[in-house]
């Protein structure tokens, strides 16, 4: 698998290569991502990891798309669900934009924002030691 924009990263690629960081060389985009081999060595080489996942929200829908884990501070700061050809990016560190996204969620989806966080996440690939977990965003604990 090639590296690919952000942006251009679908379901099927998480579902070929569920684990992708972002690309280091500096002469490459900053938004490009290359797949990670799911080796030890290579997963710990990364500062962030973009990880496929699925999501359960607070009213019950499953949801599928990825999480975006920081490895030094072992916790996820951000997922994003897969909707069709949208995407719903909800970040811990900008809550003020997750907040505009979670409106954009219930547009999209015909479902109410109040009823998404918290989150619960597993990661799919089960090789990672990474818990299920509840995400939410601080600001609206």
């Amino acid at each position: 698998m090639s590296d690919i924009k952000l942006k251009y990263l679908t379901l099927a690629d998480l579902q070929n290569s569920p684990v992708w960081a972002w690309e280091t060389d500096p002469f490459q985009s900053e938004d490009l991502l290359v797949p990670v081999a799911m080796k030890e060595e290579d997963l710990v080489a990364q500062d962030t990891l973009l990880i496929h996942a699925n999501f359960l929200t607070a009213s019950g829908v499953e949801r599928e798309g990825l999480v975006v884990y920081d490895l030094d501070l072992d916790e996820v700061f951000a997922v994003e669900f897969l909707i069709g050809k949208d995407r719903i990016t909800l970040n811990r560190n900008v809550s003020d934009i997750s907040c505009r996204e979670l409106e954009r969620y219930a547009q999209i989806t015909g479902e109410s924002a109040d009823g998404v966080l918290p989150i619960r996440f597993q990661v799919a690939p089960q090789e990672l030691a990474i818990a299920p977990a509840s995400f939410n965003l601080k600001a609206l604990i």
